[in-house]
């Protein structure tokens, strides 16, 4: 029951996930939904589903590009800072992963080096 339950979510989570990646980025992802049946269409790259892996495992959705995501930092530090008065600044903080500046988690767990490769190796072993 609880396996069915955490794989429906996962599933759910998947599907969020892929359709605002499309939507955000048609000219990299919106071949892989279908937006009339709101469903996914054609497979992902190797690329694509490490992409999708690490925006699922992280919390990072992909919305920023590196000067985004410096502005973000930026306007969270201010915001700390008058609410605590005091906050380390972003400059040479990753914006996720275990001590995240936006969004702790622990990326790095599923992320590291090796699992990356381990994990490209599979994938380039199934096209």
């Amino acid at each position: 029951m609880v396996k069915g339950v955490v794989r429906n979510f996962i599933a759910e989570q998947v599907k969020d996930t892929l359709s605002a990646l499309a939507k955000a980025s048609p000219e990299k992802f919106g071949a892989n939904w279908d937006s009339n049946s709101d469903k996914p269409a054609a497979n992902l790259s190797p690329t694509q589903c490490f992409l999708l892996t690490y925006s699922l495992a992280s919390g990072d959705l992909l919305v920023f590009d590196s000067a985004n995501l410096a502005k973000e930092k930026e306007k969270l530090h201010s915001y700390y800072v008058k609410t605590f008065g005091n906050y380390p600044r972003p400059e040479g903080n990753a914006a996720y992963g275990d001590n995240g500046y936006l969004y702790r988690s622990p990326a790095n767990i599923f992320f590291g080096e090796k699992e990356q490769i381990k994990l490209l190796n599979v994938f380039s072993r199934t096209r």
